[in-house]
């Protein structure tokens, strides 16, 4: 089967190091470097909303469960 977008890179010497940590979202050995995201710390102040939100319904009600949901969701879009 023959590839269509298959392009020829040019022969090349040099040789890069990554390295993906904590401090850096990544470090390469020429000196590049680009900032850890930090999703968590950005997203804190609307996870602090929504858990006021959350203590302000009634046990059992319905916008009970809607805020819990919400709730959630922040949390998963962290996680991912």
């Amino acid at each position: 089967m023959e590839q269509l977008n298959k392009q020829d890179a040019p022969p090349t010497t040099s040789e890069i190091g990554v390295d993906l940590g904590l401090e850096y979202f990544y470090y390469d050995s020429n000196g590049n470097h680009k900032e850890n995201p930090r999703y968590l710390r950005s997203s804190e102040k609307d996870i602090k909303r929504v858990q006021r939100n959350i203590y302000k319904k009634k046990n059992g009600s319905i916008g009970l469960k809607k805020a819990r949901g919400i709730h959630a969701r922040k949390h998963l879009r962290i996680a991912r």
